[in-house]
């Protein structure tokens, strides 16, 4: 429970920080068509999005685990009511297990969809959603669920996000099951 208090309070500063940096910038990402309430691509902006970024992860409830590793993500501009984007992540990780000699490392592979709810000068907040496979030197595992991004746009096509994912397991017997662990991603992007 400490460990979830202090990421919690680093999450809320960094949004803060993000604030105050998006209020004194007018930088602004792509460009959506809203002519239609279906579509992909842009109008007067890059279509494509492509981002590295850092993950870490800590369990909300038991015994203490920790994650960390690289994400890569190429997305696309779309449309499907709100401007969003959707695209394929990539990431490879380490993760400590307790009771267990030694760790594993993991590989992941997503889709996502996620759209634009909130724009404020060069400040973009997202919210969507995810399905994901992990593998590696452990049992494959099908996971799921909703994400919360925060992109501050430094320049017309370079920006810089916050993501954070709760993922559902759906591997279990009993049915779809928290996992009981918080993802944190920081990380660099560009459109082309």
């Amino acid at each position: 429970m400490k460990y979830t208090k202090t990421l919690t309070s680093a999450l809320v500063a960094m949004v803060l920080i993000v604030a105050s940096v998006a209020s004194a910038s007018d930088f602004r990402g792509p460009a959506v068509d809203t002519s239609n309430p279906i579509g992909f691509g842009n109008t007067n902006a890059e279509n494509w999005t492509l981002a590295l970024g850092g993950v870490g992860a800590t369990t909300t409830t038991g015994d203490f685990q920790s994650a960390f590793g690289v994400n890569f993500q190429i997305g696309h501009a779309d449309k499907i009511i709100l401007p969003g984007e959707a695209g394929i992540r990539q990431g490879i990780g380490w993760s400590s297990t307790p009771n267990k000699s030694g760790s594993d490392w993991l590989l992941s592979t997503a889709l996502y969809q996620d759209w634009k709810f909130l724009s404020y000068k060069s400040l973009d907040l997202y919210a969507g959603g995810n399905v994901a496979v992990g593998y590696g030197n452990t049992t494959t595992r099908w996971a799921a669920g909703p994400e919360l991004e925060a992109r501050l746009w430094l320049k017309k096509d370079v920006y810089t996000y916050l993501r954070t994912e709760y993922n559902f397991d759906l591997n279990t017997s009993e049915g779809i099951k928290g996992q009981d662990a918080l993802r944190f991603y920081l990380g660099l992007g560009f459109t082309f």
